[in-house]
């Protein structure tokens, strides 16, 4: 699968997979969860794969990055045909607020997969000026482009604003 021209073949049904329990077969303590129910069939070349299917999480965590932040109670559906990935739900919390997505990703270019997305939350923290001042949003975005250089647009309404300090 180093070469997009490599041929590629994978069936996976999955019935009430958890996926802690499945990555500890690779040897590491990811730090996943949840409970995945569904099918995804790809075949073809990396570069022009055919995929079909649905999947199911239920009860997610997922990481973001090293930092140890992760979205908790994640719950997606997502379906699969020809090159593109449909959101249909995805929904998790963080720290600094819930969050919901939805939309497609079309992954004709694997490596660098356009993303044609919907994020939306009712209320999220942002930390400012190192975390000094705290301002809350409603989000509304749009998520475009390639994944490398994907464009954010839409709305952030302040709800509220907390400041815990001087500020310079």
């Amino acid at each position: 699968l180093l070469d997009d021209t490599a041929p590629a073949a994978v069936k996976l049904t999955a019935t009430k997979l958890g996926l802690r329990e499945a990555s500890a077969l690779t040897g590491w303590n990811f730090p996943i969860a949840g409970v995945l129910d569904g099918t995804l069939v790809a075949d073809g070349q990396l570069g022009a794969l055919k995929t079909s299917g649905k999947l199911t999480l239920t009860g997610g965590r997922l990481p973001l990055g090293w930092s140890g932040s992760a979205l908790t109670e994640v719950e997606a559906t997502v379906s699969f045909l020809e090159q593109t990935m449909t959101v249909e739900k995805f929904a998790g919390k963080h720290p600094t607020g819930d969050f919901r997505a939805m939309g497609i990703v079309d992954f004709a270019r694997v490596r660098d997969p356009l993303l044609r997305l919907s994020l939306t939350s009712e209320r999220t923290l942002l930390g400012l000026f190192d975390d000094r001042v705290a301002l809350g949003v409603a989000l509304d975005l749009t998520i475009a482009g390639p994944a490398g250089a994907a464009a954010v647009s839409g709305e952030a309404r302040p709800l509220s604003l907390k400041s815990s300090g001087a500020i310079d």
